[in-house]
């Protein structure tokens, strides 16, 4: 999530976790579910609210 918020896609998460980047693209939805959002915008959103990404411009 921090990743997501921090504006990584799946490959450079992937890469960050030392995982495959289809294990990042089976946990995203999973993400999504429990949080009940959307796509990878709202958990970015979550993300940056929350305090666990910062935003950076």
């Amino acid at each position: 999530m921090r990743l997501l918020g921090r504006g990584l896609n799946s490959r450079e998460s992937a890469d960050v976790l030392t995982i495959t980047e289809g294990n990042v693209k089976n946990y995203v939805p999973n993400v999504n579910a429990k949080l009940e959002l959307r796509d990878r915008l709202e958990v970015a959103i979550f993300a940056v609210k929350h305090g666990l990404a910062a935003f950076e411009a």
